[in-house]
């Protein structure tokens, strides 16, 4: 099982550096391969790259990616021929992605709050 992720290149700057999304990939496992994807509005140009590997004893018959523990985190249910196999998110990334989502989201809150302030008339 291989587990891809999709990283957006940087169209605006002409060296085209790679813009991780969250955070860069193990280098021993990168492969890239350059790709266009539509959205709504205009092609998102970036590459794809190998993030996870996993080896399995016997064939897999089914995926779903669903929240079986009710911690509002998914996990990834694998069937084999021989069992079901349970993977889940690392807890440590999970946090810091958190975190850091957190850390812009107040950040915007309080640039929006101190624009809405100079604005006000008292």
């Amino acid at each position: 099982m291989l587990v891809y992720k999709f990283e957006r290149l940087d169209t605006s700057d002409a060296n085209s550096e790679r813009q991780p999304l969250d955070k860069q990939p193990d280098p021993a496992l990168l492969e890239t391969s350059p790709i266009t994807r539509q959205s709504d509005s205009k092609p998102i140009v970036g590459t794809w790259q190998l993030t996870y590997k996993r080896s399995f004893a016997d064939p897999l018959m089914s995926l779903r990616y669903i929240d079986i523990t009710n911690d509002s985190l998914c996990e990834l249910m694998v069937v084999s021929l021989k069992g079901l196999h349970v993977l889940q998110h690392n807890l440590q990334e999970v946090s810091q992605l958190c975190k850091e989502r957190l850390r812009q989201a107040v950040e915007k809150l309080n640039e929006d709050a101190f624009h809405a302030l100079l604005l006000e008339s008292l």
